[in-house]
């Protein structure tokens, strides 16, 4: 399915009118087209990247990573010491993600609307909601039967140490256990955007455009009155102008795409892309005498919320979340060089793997001109550096109880401990650019929500507080990390604008 398909086949520009228009088809996307498209109103999709099936998924990274990443996986900060993936492609960040399905916590909750002035999340008013965004991608909790090795180390360590921990809820179907969800399920288990509600949005005569980018908001004295984007080809060539006239405009491209778009239109009024979050952490890695074969089996389905202190009052702590590395991504995290290195790639099977994914305060940057598109500035501000090694070190001293023969730390250097009176060698790591390896897969918290508008960009329910009949509706409208994996809370929230936007028309 290509662009192609609904204009002809015919290169050039092009001129179509919608109800709404959507960018971006991912998690908050793809739900607002779905809602209300059901509901009877006409929507346009457009989609930065390509429309890809199952069958294109072929389990390799040096194939999967340029597919599914922007940037093959390559995005980061302004100098890289920092890893920010993000999706691309029809189904966004849900084609690639890891499946965990939370709803945020209620101390997170309860800070927005404290601080921010959120409308609208109590529990009796949100559960509707939440129940919507459920069902629409088929979440069920993990079965037993469903941890694998790398899985149950990560819980019997916790369980030695006396930490709070559970198995994970999803969105999987009849999973095979392949170990490759992130690199996009080629079973169609895993209930993405991709086959979920893209295509019951199709099916309710939506149409989607994959393969351009949109870059105009088109405005006139009422508010927003569509977009213009440029449309490329299979080889990325550009090949035409798409504008689509639209009563209303919905951005959902991601937290930093979102930012990009806005601020490219002289958006924002200083209140879009300075607080970026991007949930950092530090991967940690303990070799075994046992094979662990964390590549292999459902991956992320036992997590520790031991220290998720956020859960309570919306401020810090983390989750230790399992990873599951293959073996492009395990090699740059590894730490050494030459003959050094080679030995701990040689050790690759008995290795697991885990990461303390915290809840961030600090404020990053998403800035944007027209010679280098976006720029991202972040590191770690001092609190947050402190967590992060701290969430290292309780991953180390986790494994270690869970019987490792030696633990490495996220430094470029090899420094491997193998006993808990070691772990203060963590204190020592300098929490600086290329020191310690640092990555996130969920950027967010770009164009926050509120009644606030001294702080908040968009209203609660995802409207611009500047240009009428523009909303925003994906992880970008958080007001602060939301500190739990964001599938859920990205589609509920969308859902709600859904619902907004069609008491509006």
């Amino acid at each position: 399915m290509t662009d192609e398909d609904f204009i002809g086949g015919v290169p050039g520009d092009h001129e179509i009118a919608t109800d709404v228009v959507v960018v971006g088809t991912g998690a908050g996307g793809a739900t607002v087209a779905k809602e209300l498209s059901e509901k009877g109103v006409k929507v346009v999709m457009l989609e930065m990247g390509a429309f890809h099936t199952h069958e294109d998924f072929n389990q390799r990274e040096d194939k999967m990573m340029p597919l599914l990443f922007q940037k093959g996986g390559a995005t980061g900060n302004k100098d890289l010491s920092v890893l920010v993936l993000m999706g691309k492609g029809v189904g966004g960040s849900t084609v690639h993600n890891g499946c965990l399905c939370y709803r945020p916590p209620r101390g997170i909750l309860n800070r927005w609307q404290k601080e921010y002035g959120v409308e609208g999340l109590d529990d009796k008013t949100l559960l509707p909601y939440f129940r919507r965004a459920e069902k629409n991608i088929a979440v069920s909790p993990v079965p037993e039967e469903l941890l694998n090795e790398n899985n149950k180390i990560l819980r019997r360590g916790a369980e030695k140490l006396g930490w709070r921990g559970h198995r994970t809820r999803h969105n999987r179907i009849q999973c095979v256990s392949c170990g490759y969800c992130t690199l996009a399920c080629a079973y169609n288990r895993k209930q993405s955007m991709l086959i979920t509600n893209v295509p019951k949005a199709l099916s309710r005569g939506a149409k989607l455009f994959p393969n351009v980018k949109a870059e105009e908001i088109l405005r006139d004295a009422n508010g927003a009155t569509g977009l213009v984007g440029t449309r490329y080809d299979a080889f990325g060539r550009p090949n035409g102008r798409l504008r689509v006239n639209a009563k209303r405009v919905v951005v959902s491209a991601g937290s930093v795409q979102s930012a990009a778009l806005m601020l490219r239109n002289g958006l924002g009024g200083g209140l879009i892309g300075r607080t970026l979050h991007i949930h950092p952490a530090a991967p940690i890695g303990a070799e075994f005498e046992q094979e662990v074969i964390a590549w292999r089996g459902t991956p992320q389905t036992w997590i520790s919320d031991h220290f998720a202190s956020f859960y309570k009052d919306g401020y810090g702590g983390f989750m230790i979340i399992p990873q599951s590395g293959h073996p492009g991504l395990t090699a740059t995290l590894l730490p050494g060089v030459g003959a050094q290195f080679a030995k701990a790639m040689k050790r690759y099977p008995y290795i697991a793997a885990a990461s303390g994914m915290i809840h961030d305060e600090t404020n990053g940057i998403v800035e944007y001109d027209e010679e280098r598109g976006f720029t991202i500035d972040y590191w770690p501000d001092e609190q947050d550096a402190r967590t992060l090694t701290e969430s290292a070190k309780r991953c180390a001293e986790l494994y270690l109880a869970a019987g490792a023969k030696r633990v490495f730390l996220p430094t470029p250097q090899p420094v491997w401990i193998t006993k808990k009176s070691e772990l203060g060698a963590f204190d020592e790591i300098a929490v600086e650019p290329f020191k310690i390896a640092v990555a996130a897969v969920h950027p967010q918290s770009t164009i926050p929500m509120g009644e606030n508008k001294s702080r908040c960009a968009v209203n609660s329910y995802g409207r611009s507080h500047e240009v009428n009949n523009l909303y925003v509706a994906d992880m970008s409208v958080f007001p602060t990390s939301v500190g739990v994996p964001p599938q859920i809370t990205t589609g509920t929230l969308a859902i709600r604008t859904a619902d907004y936007i069609h008491e509006s028309l």
